[in-house]
């Protein structure tokens, strides 16, 4: 993102291979107004509240929203609700374009919000040299394949099943879900499978994460308190399967997202 030194700082900044890496600062209620991008982008906000336009939309977004910029693209930021601190990480080459999340199904949203809160971690880290390799390999998975989109030869079907099973808060019965689709059941698991590569449970439990992850993110309930909220039996599962997904503790990336605040001026 251009970013103007008069409104806005870089807590990190950070060159690898073909991408840029920051952490930046932006100070409150600054009018950007209407913004175009010279390169492919993909961000995550990490503290504060932006209202935009985009397409002709308005949306928010709150900490935990990851989207994207197309090269050439722009949006007209429209109201910033405190200081906000961005992750953002640049596509240089004008073969590599980021994949707007929005644009993607439930699951390849999942996996894409999964690196970058991997890549975050991996830079707020402020490590050597040697971290360069793992922070470009992320970058590389997150910009769009040359070959044409595979979930292009998803069934229309599946994807509505994906959106159903990412959005509901309890566990879906399979009999339900093959029913909406019109499917039978044992059809609808093998398609499932076939699609996305993870069973409907395997996916529902991931959302339920991701939900948990977003909460982490945004609230400062305790640990315990957002296991239980995202349906986890305890403390310990939840750290389990948090592990799993992001690599790390919910402990440890709340440490980093406190120890990128402390660096903030207007924190």
């Amino acid at each position: 993102m251009l970013m103007r030194p008069e409104v806005a700082r870089y807590i990190v900044e950070r060159r690898v291979g073909d991408f840029v890496m920051t952490i930046g600062e932006f100070t409150p209620r600054t009018n950007y107004g209407r913004m175009v991008f010279a390169w492919s982008s993909i961000e995550v906000l990490l503290s504060g509240k932006l209202i935009e336009e985009r397409r002709g939309a308005v949306r928010t977004l709150t900490p935990g929203s990851v989207y994207s910029y197309p090269r050439r693209g722009e949006r007209l930021k429209i109201d910033q609700i405190n200081p906000i601190v961005i992750f953002n990480i640049r596509l240089l080459p004008s073969d590599l374009e980021a994949v707007d999340p929005d644009t993607l199904h439930a699951t390849a949203r999942l996996n894409r919000t999964a690196l970058m809160w991997c890549a975050f971690r991996e830079l707020a880290a402020w490590s050597d040299a040697s971290s360069d390799i793992v922070l470009e390999s992320i970058a590389y998975q997150l910009a769009r394949e040359d070959d044409a989109d595979k979930s292009a030869r998803v069934p229309r079907w599946c994807k509505d099943i994906a959106e159903l099973v990412a959005s509901a808060d309890s566990s879906p019965s399979l009999r339900a879900l093959a029913d909406h689709a019109g499917v039978h059941p044992c059809h609808l698991a093998r398609a499932f499978k076939a699609a996305f590569g993870c069973s409907v449970g395997e996916c529902h439990r991931a959302h339920r994460m991701l939900r948990a992850v977003q909460r982490l993110t945004r609230a400062r309930d305790n640990i315990a308190q957002i296991a239980l909220s995202a349906g986890f039996s305890d403390h310990a599962h939840f750290t389990r399967e948090f592990r799993r997904m992001l690599g790390c503790a919910p402990t440890a990336l709340r440490s980093d997202l406190r120890r990128v605040a402390g660096r903030c001026a207007f924190s």
